[in-house]
């Protein structure tokens, strides 16, 4: 049993038509990391930034407040390059794991809330996925 969980993004579209072509995944087996309304998402964009932005300020010292913490017309990634940037604080691939890895573990302690309620439909079918390949 697999499943992967791809970000909807140009790389995660490329691999997930990859995958298909060469016939080593199916569509059952594949969910993106959708979010209505965005044209590229990533998983990160599945996340609430008002629980994500008062750690990102603590740790990175971004501010807890800008538009690139809401704005949907770029995925996640893209979005924090910029709210670096505009902050006067650097930003490159390895800052940008260092990111993700302290949201990933922001979200690992707090997953009641982490999930933004409009992200929930995506997250729901992946369940819904994953549940169905573990009945007996």
């Amino acid at each position: 049993m697999t499943h992967a969980l791809m970000d909807n993004d140009l790389s995660g579209q490329a691999a997930v038509k990859r995958a298909l072509d060469i016939g080593v995944s199916t569509i059952a087996d594949l969910t993106y990391t959708s979010a209505l309304g965005m044209g590229q998402s990533e998983l990160e964009d599945w996340y609430d930034s008002t629980v994500i932005a008062p750690m990102l300020s603590a740790t990175f010292g971004t501010p807890t407040a800008h538009p690139m913490l809401t704005a949907t017309n770029k995925k996640w990634s893209d979005r924090m390059k910029q709210l670096f940037q505009s902050s006067g604080k650097p930003w490159d691939d390895a800052i940008e794991m260092q990111v993700k890895l302290a949201v990933a573990r922001l979200v690992e302690s707090t997953p009641a809330t982490a999930l933004l309620a409009a992200r929930k439909t995506a997250f729901d079918a992946l369940v819904l996925s994953l549940e169905a390949k573990l009945k007996p």
